[in-house]
């Protein structure tokens, strides 16, 4: 008996000391760390954490990081969105998803028969929807999603255009509860984004920040109305990037174990600096629910989107004439190309925006506009899918060895929206026309 709590008392205090080392190491200050404008130090992979709260009670509890300060910094700028859609046009599936298939929109629908979304929730309504509500007397099918506050004087806000499918009325809840019917300024079915407009006083937009300089393995934290349960946060870390899933025919998602849920579409993805990096749109499941793998339009396609949404309404889509091939190193090895990275151009149409500006068959796309091009789908989703006819993208191209770049102003395309959304549906990863 004796041996026994010896044993024990030796564990207890071999414990105690292990708390004690890593409590003064947590409040001994980095030898090559200065002061931080954001309150958060590098990790010994120089990796940034928010600073650990004190946490007298318990020294170890001192030593883990909380990403509080974050989440209330950008929270305010994440808004629930409620869509009511008539109910005789009910689905049993939600809106553009293929049950078949594994990857599924966010989106969360409940029936009502009568009733408006204040009176089944339990909040008092407004005046507007007193008056609004006498008319309505059909059964009504209500979505709930999440948006993005991005300009705050405006009152716009960002969200997927799925969110908004068939709607015929669209309300948002701000995070301190105030509520205010939502216009649709207009959407974009070929990136699943849709921009709408609320008149309100004391907003907050959201920051940001640069999917561009994303790395698998980086910490991000998702933001959004999961499930219908008002405002919530899941952490993760970016599992992967550059995703074409063939999902609205312009993707180029982000991959993210950050849980998200039916709700969550159109939600925050943010960085540590509660930068905005992406917006939730998917995840891949066989039951409809978070099984491990989300997927967020990254902000560079959403701002693009966004822009040409606000400024002219709609999206218009252009061309630039050439069909291209994803350079593997075996095509590298075999064309003796000084890469193995890129898309390696096989034909340009005549009379195309890419023969004006003097791209030729043999030549190589390395990037677009500064983003790296490593497939021919990305030159698909970087030019043609981001820029507006008459617009310039910049082409970085390699050519018997020499690298130069190239302005190429987008062509009108041949096809309309239809024809050009079923050919972006049945595109390979490895051949691609733009």
């Amino acid at each position: 008996m004796r041996k026994t709590w010896n044993g024990a008392a030796a564990a207890m205090l071999v414990a105690f000391v292990f708390v004690l080392s890593l409590s003064a190491a947590a409040q001994t200050p980095s030898r090559n760390s200065g002061p931080r404008s954001s309150g958060r130090k590098p990790d010994a992979a120089g990796v940034s954490l928010p600073t650990p709260r004190p946490h007298p009670a318990n020294p170890f509890l001192a030593a883990l990081p909380s990403f509080g300060s974050v989440v209330r910094a950008a929270g305010p700028a994440v808004v629930n969105v409620f869509v009511d859609v008539p109910a005789e046009e009910q689905t049993t599936e939600p809106p553009n998803a293929d049950p078949e298939a594994l990857v599924w929109p966010h989106e969360m629908r409940s029936r009502f028969r009568g009733e408006t979304r204040a009176q089944v929730r339990g909040k008092p309504r407004t005046p507007s929807e007193e008056d609004q509500d006498q008319d309505q007397d059909q059964d009504v099918d209500q979505y709930a999603g999440s948006g993005v506050i991005i300009d705050a004087d405006r009152g716009l806000i960002a969200t997927n255009a799925h969110v908004v499918d068939r709607a015929t009325r669209v309300s948002v809840e701000l995070l301190d509860r105030r509520r205010f019917f939502a216009r649709i300024v207009g959407r974009d079915d070929g990136t699943d984004v849709a921009v709408l407009e609320i008149q309100a006083s004391g907003l907050m937009r959201i920051r940001y920040g640069d999917s561009g300089k994303l790395a698998v393995g980086d910490f991000v934290i998702a933001i959004g109305n999961a499930l219908d349960l008002g405002q919530s946060a899941t952490l993760g870390i970016v599992s992967g990037l550059n995703r074409h899933l063939g999902y609205g025919g312009y993707d180029d998602f982000i991959e993210t174990d950050a849980a998200t849920n039916a709700g969550s579409s159109g939600g925050a993805l943010i960085d540590l600096d509660g930068e905005l990096v992406g917006m939730s749109t998917a995840i891949a499941t066989p039951l409809g629910s978070d099984a491990g793998l989300g997927f967020a339009i990254p902000v560079r396609i959403l701002r693009s989107i966004v822009r040409q949404i606000v400024n002219h309404g709609n999206v218009r889509r252009g061309r630039i004439g050439v069909h291209a091939l994803d350079v593997t190193p075996d095509l590298a090895a075999l064309l003796a190309l000084r890469t193995d990275r890129g898309a390696l151009v096989t034909h340009v149409a005549s009379g195309s925006a890419a023969e004006a500006a003097g791209i030729q068959v043999g030549d190589v796309v390395m990037s677009a506009d500064g983003s790296p091009i490593a497939t021919a789908e990305d030159v698909r989703v970087s030019v043609a899918g981001l820029h507006r006819v008459g617009e310039v993208a910049v082409l970085t191209l390699l050519r018997g060895g020499t690298t130069f770049t190239k302005d190429v102003r987008i062509g009108a395309a041949e096809f309309e929206r239809g024809a050009a959304s079923a050919t972006a549906g049945q595109g390979s990863r490895r051949r691609s026309e733009k």
